[in-house]
């Protein structure tokens, strides 16, 4: 038993995640050194679902205070591509994320930097009398100079 859950959660550290037909790849996003890589990608993936979904993507910088509470901030320094976009069922949409300006303006003295990169599905027309529960993907996004 202890091997199958010690494989599970190895799995889903190192490959992406799968929520209610919606595969997100990879489910953390690094740019590992600011003098050669500008940007990253991520993936989302539609795998059995049978309508469209709306999404739209924003970037918050990511810091906690002496307590350890995350504090969310808007943050223009970060570019994505697409920042809305439709899902269309066995589809996938690749999004860029990259920044506005120099990253070694962003990242001061080859420091590491957080942002939390967030996808969220937008409402759609409620059909008949059901229920929808939409995605939220909350996913970490870090810039460092070299990986220790």
């Amino acid at each position: 038993m202890k091997k199958r859950i010690s494989f599970f959660t190895i799995s889903m550290l190192l490959g992406g995640m799968t929520y209610a037909g919606v595969a997100v790849n990879p489910v953390q996003l690094y740019i590992r050194d600011i003098a050669k890589q500008k940007s990253t990608t991520l993936t989302v993936e539609s795998i059995d679902e049978t309508e469209k979904k709306v999404f739209e993507v924003k970037a918050l910088s990511w810091t906690q205070d002496e307590f350890g509470k995350n504090i969310l901030t808007p943050d223009d320094s970060v570019m994505i591509n697409p920042k809305s976009f439709i899902l269309k069922p066995y589809k996938q949409q690749t999004i860029r994320i990259g920044f506005s300006r120099p990253i070694a303006s962003i990242v001061e003295g080859g420091q590491e930097k957080a942002w939390r990169i967030i996808l969220e599905e937008m409402p759609q027309v409620v059909k008949d009398n059901s229920v929808n529960f939409l995605f939220n993907f909350n996913l970490p996004f870090l810039s460092v100079s070299k990986m220790i």
